[in-house]
């Protein structure tokens, strides 16, 4: 069977998209996340995170400069996110990416 140049490139590209967590990890007040934002500034800064509350919510708040960290470098843009039931494992996550 031969496989045409449109259906590899639509396969390729359906492999890369990433899964979105599900509604209700990312709205559990139980969870912990832990969180790399790029500024979309010309210094493409980062930024790791962590927090109990709702991530969309997390953003915002780096959006809209309430975060002291984070206010000169806005707009922000979430390129990595991890959950954790646990919020010793999220801190000890945060500190290990906060190292490199």
């Amino acid at each position: 069977m031969t496989v045409g140049k449109d259906q590899c490139h639509r396969d390729n590209t359906s492999e890369r998209k990433r899964a979105t967590p599900p509604f209700f990890v990312l709205n559990n007040p139980n969870m912990y996340h832990v969180y790399l934002l790029r500024s979309n500034t010309y210094n493409k800064r980062l930024y790791i995170g962590f927090t109990s509350r709702k991530i969309n919510e997390r953003i915002k708040d780096h959006n809209y400069g309430k975060v002291n960290a984070t206010r000169l470098h806005r707009p922000w843009k979430l390129i990595y996110l991890e959950t954790y039931v646990s919020e010793s494992d999220a801190r000890e996550r945060k500190d290990v990416e906060a190292i490199w």
